[in-house]
Order: structure tokens, then C-alpha cells, then sequence
């Protein structure tokens, strides 16, 4: 099969076939991540590969950040969506959030600030303190 859609090929494929820089490369997917060949090839500033997951992830600049507190699927959403808009989740940081698993749905909670019952309105706020900074 020939495809340009890398992360299905590299999950599925026994053998990739890696054109770089008018190098052929013949290798089990999994080398070529071990390697950095599929970093190399197609990773670049806004772009970058995650070996891990094979697939490729946008490289957002830090700009801000929080202290999420929550779990599950929940949490692992709320970081992306935060780090999309420039804010990085660390253990210590002046702005506080966490998400609450209620009867009828999420809360998320910015400690002394407000609670927000939706993700999109927690952003929304978020990126207004960053436009007043």
C-alpha cells in the first residue's frame, strides 16, 4: 500500500519505505521512530512527532501557567485544550484549576475566581486575562 497519511501506515505497516532528502530508507516503523528518521523527515517548527503515540502533535509556545487538578479522560482534555491556546500544566502555579465530575456533567473550578461549566467558557476567560496581559 502506498499512503501519505503516516500515522495509520506507521501503526499497521510491517515495513515503511522513507523517502529523505533523496535517501531511501527501508525500516519496521518502530526503528524509524527509535532512529528519529520520521522526526527528521517531517517534523518542523509547529509540528512535531510523538514517537510514543506515533503520531504527530502541534509544538505550542508556552505562554502561561496552571495547576490542573482532575483525572481521567476529562483532565487529559482540558490539558490539551489549554496548551492549544498557550497555557502548560505544572505542579505549582499561580493560577488554580480543577475539575469537578458532577451529577449532570463537568465543572471547572478557577480557585478564587469562578466556576465555569464548560470548557469552551473556562478558555474564553482564559484567554481574555491573556489578551489584558
Amino acid at each position: 500500500m502506498a499512503t501519505h497519511d503516516l500515522e495509520p501506515a506507521l501503526q499497521t505497516a510491517d515495513k515503511v519505505w522513507l523517502l529523505n532528502q533523496h535517501t531511501l530508507v527501508q525500516e519496521i516503523p518502530e526503528m524509524l521512530a527509535l532512529k528519529g528518521d520520521i522526526a527528521t523527515a517531517f517534523g518542523h517548527q509547529g509540528l512535531q512527532y510523538d514517537a510514543r503515540h506515533d503520531k504527530f502533535v502541534l509544538a505550542y509556545q508556552a505562554t502561561h501557567f496552571v495547576q490542573l487538578m482532575g483525572e481521567g479522560l476529562a483532565y487529559q482534555q482540558t490539558e490539551k485544550a489549554l496548551y492549544r491556546i498557550g497555557y502548560h500544566v505544572q505542579d505549582s502555579a499561580d493560577i488554580k484549576l480543577m475539575i469537578q465530575n458532577k451529577k449532570d456533567g463537568f465543572v471547572w473550578v478557577w480557585e478564587g475566581v469562578d466556576n465555569f461549566h464548560t470548557l469552551e467558557s473556562l478558555l474564553e476567560a482564559l484567554e481574555r486575562l491573556t489578551i489584558n496581559d
